[in-house]
């Protein structure tokens, strides 16, 4: 009985984790990772949307120049093409680098007492 009453509070929440079209909501819209995730469907209707809300007339040259336009700066806004460009520089950075040389010390080894190899002291 216990289990069906939690189930049954945890539906609104995972209810309220989809978009307005019904896909999972992952993250925020327009962020790097919504423009890497989602589907190219739910994106071109999303930025159709968008541009219908800004006046554009379905079908024509200008919606279409619309649509490209407003998802090409989304894409520029969100970082998606920074980040990864940044992480394809540190990973190429990373193989040319060449491999730190190995540090050697000197330590000397004073030993006291009746018996040798007892070790009193090591200073490096």
């Amino acid at each position: 009985m216990k289990n069906l009453v939690l189930i049954a509070a945890a539906l609104p929440l995972v209810a309220a984790c989809t978009n307005v079209d019904g896909t999972a909501a992952i993250t925020r819209i327009e962020s790097p990772i919504w423009h890497s995730a989602t589907p190219m469907e739910t994106k071109r209707a999303h930025f159709t949307k968008k541009c219908q809300n800004f006046g554009f007339v379905p079908g024509t040259q200008e919606m279409t120049q619309c649509v490209m336009t407003t998802w090409q700066q989304s894409e520029a806004n969100s970082g998606a093409a920074q980040t990864g460009a940044a992480l394809i520089a540190l990973g190429a950075e990373t193989l040319n680098s060449p491999a730190p040389a190995p540090q050697r010390s000197h330590c000397t080894v004073t030993s006291t007492g009746a018996r040798s190899g007892v070790v009193g002291h090591v200073s490096c």
